[in-house]
Formats: structure tokens, sequence, C-alpha cells
């Protein structure tokens, strides 16, 4: 994202309205989803939006030839 936009609420508004079309579908009960654990912005990004950290994937993805850990999150829709 550029710079100069961080810090306006963007891509939480953008989430928000992605889990309210979520809520929306008949039979969906929890959203899952992954974020590399060094990636702090969107970890709170989803902490803010009520996703819980349920547990850890060591080693999920190769990046710059070091693998990195996942954390994993859910929130109960339904």
């Amino acid at each position: 994202m550029d710079p100069a936009r961080r810090g306006q609420g963007i891509a939480k508004a953008l989430f928000l309205k992605t889990i309210e079309r979520a809520e929306a579908l008949q039979g969906l009960a929890v959203l899952q989803l992954s974020v590399e654990e060094q990636n702090t912005a969107a970890h709170e990004l989803y902490l803010s939006c009520g996703f819980v950290e349920y547990g850890c994937e060591p080693k999920a993805s190769l990046v710059n030839d070091h693998f990195v850990n996942d954390r994993l999150m859910w929130k109960a829709i339904a």
C-alpha cells in the first residue's frame, strides 16, 4: 500500500465489509485465515476485527530462502 494512504482505515473498512458479506451467507459459521508471523500490522487488523489466534503453522511458507511461520486465526460469524 502507498505509505501516504496508511492509517486511514481503508484496509479495515474493506475487511469489515468482507466479513459482513460472509455473515449474510447461509450455512457459514466460521471464518479462518492465516497470517505470516512477522506481519504484525495484518495480525493487529485481524484482532481488531474479532479474529482470535488459535495456533501456529511452523514453516508455512518459504520467503527469500527462509521459512516463516503462520499464525492461524478464526472468527465465529453465526
